[in-house]
């Protein structure tokens, strides 16, 4: 019985994974909950039922072109999509949205290009020639109160100017027609 050596607690090793998820429930929660003075939620972007915020746009056509004039001289709901030139899924769903612009003159479409080069989304889009209104976020401000996790992203905005749905992905016509028929 000389041999017998009393048990020592294993504290060391249980703090250390208390400590670590601790931590990660911090982060997580300070994530899920961020609040600051941006639009938007998890999703990176304002969500259904929340104004959109402002969009000003330097056109490739040569056009200035912001939401909330649209808002007061047109008032067509609205499909903002959000691509770059270097995005393949924005590659892809150009010909959709511009098929959908073409069938739907109740809607108006405008691409925004964000993070991308001037040059690279010019050419971009006279390589695929959109149907619908198409520029750069030459502020970076579009990019900011919109943009959550990736692109493409396309948000409805409404007559009113509030987000009625949003996606983040690419989009067909299928996907379009689902969003305006109710």
């Amino acid at each position: 019985m000389d041999n017998v050596q009393p048990l020592r607690p294993k504290t060391g090793r249980l703090t250390i994974v208390f400590l670590v998820f601790f931590a990660a429930a911090i982060a997580i929660g300070s994530a899920v909950s961020r609040n600051d003075d941006t639009a938007g939620t998890a999703f990176g972007g304002p969500m259904e039922g929340e104004v959109a915020p402002q969009i000003q746009l330097t056109a490739f056509n040569g056009d200035d072109w912001t939401l909330s004039e649209y808002l007061q001289e047109d008032g067509r709901p609205l499909f903002v999509n959000l691509w770059a030139s270097w995005c393949e899924p924005c590659r892809r769903e150009i010909p959709d949205l511009s098929a959908f612009a073409s069938a739907h003159p109740e809607y108006q479409i405008v691409g925004v290009a964000v993070r991308d080069t001037v040059e690279a989304a010019r050419a971009m889009a006279e390589e695929l020639a959109p149907s619908y209104l198409i520029g750069i976020d030459a502020l970076g401000t579009v990019r900011d109160d919109y943009l959550g996790f990736g692109l493409p992203a396309t948000f409805l905005i409404d007559s009113t100017g509030v987000v009625t749905a949003q996606i983040e992905g690419p989009v067909t016509v299928e996907i379009l027609e689902e969003l305006t028929t109710g």
